[in-house]
């Protein structure tokens, strides 16, 4: 019975430590406006790469989970 309490408390933990849709929202547009400002100054680093990992990342959400984001 404990290994089974722990083993639940190990798995709310670990799946709870994820991104949330607000995380992703957030992140996304700061990777938009860091993006933007690279493109009008002319230096380009690892941004779309980010942006590419983040959107495999946040692919679960949808836009009403998005809604909900302050």
């Amino acid at each position: 019975m404990q290994n089974f309490i722990l083993l639940c408390l190990l798995s709310f933990i670990i799946f709870s430590c994820g991104k949330s849709a607000c995380d992703c929202k957030k992140e996304g547009e700061e990777l938009t406006s860091q993006s933007l400002r690279e493109k009008f100054s002319g230096v380009q680093n690892d941004t779309e790469e980010k942006r590419r990992n983040l959107d495999a990342q946040c692919a679960e959400y949808t836009a009403s989970d998005y809604k909900e984001c302050k």
